[in-house]
């Protein structure tokens, strides 16, 4: 699977100890995506930057950049990426840390949609050896953000992957009318407030990919791995 890590759920110190802690025990490993936006941001106002926002908007898409902040951003993208990797390695889970520049995953000047050969990744993963993959282009002095749900998607078609994305409750999958749905529509996201990558899940779904809404207790249950699909 690719599981997307969003800064919700990061900003849970429990939450990366608990997930390195399902993935040992259950000896499945996965690819997990971060953005390390909110990473970023954090670091540039530590370094006085009075609007971190305008600073990294500007540092998304294909021709993003972040100028005089470059090091800063990167730096904090980096260091999220190895905090993660060391959780996994911390509870005995093997991982593998990568930028999406890596080995040419992402074409230099590329957007995030479009993929070198990835199949590397998949050897990595058949090693159950899990990968932890910052949404971050790191060319020299100009490294930019991608837009996570188009990279999750193109990685995930790639690899024939679900994408993952996680609820803040234990229900496995999203909850209709007292019952977890076995699939909901795009438009059915836009309120639930207990998706906090609902906006993510949306964008991917619309990129091709398919998306699987669950918890962490639904995603790791030992009946086996139960969620809510996402559909048009």
């Amino acid at each position: 699977m690719l599981l997307f890590l969003d800064d919700y759920h990061l900003g849970d110190p429990l939450f990366l100890t608990g997930l390195a802690q399902d993935l040992a025990r259950s000896r499945r490993p996965a690819l997990l995506l971060h953005a390390g936006r909110e990473a970023a941001a954090t670091a540039l106002e530590a370094d006085g930057v009075l609007d971190p926002d305008a600073v990294l908007s500007g540092a998304v898409g294909e021709h993003g950049a972040v100028g005089e902040h470059g090091a800063v951003v990167e730096r904090a993208v980096r260091e999220q990426n190895r905090t993660i990797a060391a959780a996994l390695t911390e509870a005995g889970a093997a991982a593998v840390r990568l930028v999406a520049s890596d080995r040419g995953l992402v074409p230099h000047g590329g957007d995030g949609r479009l993929l070198g050969d990835a199949s590397w990744m998949a050897a990595l993963l058949h090693q159950r050896s899990s990968v932890v993959l910052a949404a971050l282009a790191s060319e020299g002095a100009r490294p930019r953000l991608l837009e996570p749900a188009p990279l999750a998607a193109a990685v995930a078609l790639a690899l024939r992957l679900p994408v993952v994305v996680l609820t803040t409750g234990r229900a496995p999958g999203v909850v209709v009318e007292g019952e977890v749905a076995e699939a909901v529509g795009i438009e059915a996201l836009a309120a639930r407030r207990e998706v906090p990558a609902r906006a993510f899940a949306a964008h991917a779904q619309t990129q091709g990919a398919r998306v699987v809404v669950t918890s962490r207790a639904g995603l790791f249950d030992p009946r086996g791995a139960r969620g809510t699909q996402l559909s048009f």
